[in-house]
């Protein structure tokens, strides 16, 4: 058994913690690959979502959605333009919303999913309410994240 898990090359479960206005949370010491692989499939399935309730005509007529090098933008047209990505320095994934302007959401180790620092908001939620509040016709946009990496 090996007492020191960063030398055994086990998961990144080390990770350190801080203390903010909204309470301790816990961030992964993650090596660059680890974090992109993560961060990746968060966006993955941000655009997929997206790309979905577009499909079901929540968005009418103005919409279009991107995905490339670690950016997803959702243009709604008037309403507004959604952009997530990657921030790799850092380890976080960043926000531009119509709605709720800028955001940076960090991993967070306990909970399992992105969370901002500023008020404990999770990514996935916040892009889910935000967009179904922009949708047409009472569409529910869903967002699917596999467990451990939303």
């Amino acid at each position: 058994m090996c007492a020191y898990r960063w030398v055994c090359g086990a998961p990144s479960v080390v990770g350190s913690r801080r203390l903010t206005s909204s309470g301790e949370y816990a961030t992964p010491d993650w090596a660059e690959h680890e974090y992109l692989t993560a961060a990746n499939t968060t966006l993955e399935a941000i655009y997929e979502g997206a790309l979905d309730a577009g499909s079901q005509d929540a968005f009418g007529d103005d919409w279009d959605v991107e995905s490339a090098g670690g950016i997803v933008k959702v243009d709604l047209g008037e309403r507004g333009q959604f952009v997530a990505n990657t921030q790799t320095p850092n380890r976080q994934i960043w926000l531009s919303s119509p709605v709720s302007g800028p955001w940076r959401f960090d991993w967070d180790i306990r909970k399992k999913g992105w969370y901002a620092k500023r008020d404990g908001s999770k990514l996935v939620d916040m892009l889910e309410d935000e967009l179904s509040d922009l949708a047409e016709k009472g569409i529910r946009v869903r967002i699917n994240i596999e467990d451990g990496v939303g």
